[in-house]
């Protein structure tokens, strides 16, 4: 399949779908692997995943933080070209 490129599409509509799709939703993702990571409140956390074991949650948590954010990146710079 042939990728298309965003500044070549055939109206401004295309231009909107390929923005909301492959720049904003990746942003958006991003900001909210960050803000779940690093300015959720640990007290806001245990009462999100309450039957999780603590030892358990405090991995998941550094996953969002860590993992999750360079994932995102990776798939929206790959989506840029």
């Amino acid at each position: 399949m042939e990728r298309c490129h965003p500044f070549s599409a055939k109206s401004i509509f295309d231009f909107y779908d390929y923005v909301s799709g492959n720049i904003l939703f990746m942003l958006t993702a991003l900001g909210c692997a960050i803000f779940v990571g690093f300015v959720l409140k640990d007290e806001a956390k245990k009462n999100f995943l309450q039957h999780l074991t603590q030892h358990l949650l405090k991995i998941w948590f550094n996953y969002v933080k860590f993992v999750v954010p360079v994932i995102i990146l990776v798939i929206f710079i790959s989506n840029l070209f």
